[in-house]
């Protein structure tokens, strides 16, 4: 009977038929598996980004509830100040920007004056 099997062309290409859908599947389940497991990584690595952040933002808020750093925060964010206190606003200065030339308000108007005052000369000094 086996040697009946064995030689049955037809039954040999049922047989390698099966053999051949079982490792199509095995290898779409091990492919789903793999993609699977790195999903779950993926997750998991945002998660303990989301609690590292939960965290940092924890520490902040436990941070900003003090006096002092509401008192800091009002003054940076909303330029409030004390009775008494007198607020100094430093200017950074520009790149690129000329330290010997003012420009703006006051420049202007030593700039108008200067300039008056040397045309004076010029009518005035000749007499």
């Amino acid at each position: 009977m086996w040697e009946k099997i064995k030689d049955s062309l037809p039954l040999n290409i049922l047989f390698i038929c099966l053999a051949a859908a079982v490792l199509v599947g095995a290898v779409r389940i091990t492919r789903e598996t793999m993609a699977l497991r790195s999903e779950a990584r993926r997750g998991e690595e945002k998660i303990a980004a989301l609690a590292a952040e939960k965290a940092r933002l924890t520490a902040r808020i436990a941070e900003l509830e003090t006096p002092e750093a509401i008192e800091r925060e009002a003054k940076e964010k909303l330029n409030l100040k004390k009775r008494g206190e007198t607020v100094v606003v430093v200017v950074p200065e520009q790149a690129g920007q000329d330290k010997t030339v003012g420009t703006g308000y006051w420049a202007g108007i030593v700039s108008f004056f200067s300039e008056m005052i040397a045309r004076a000369a010029r009518l005035f000094g000749d007499r």
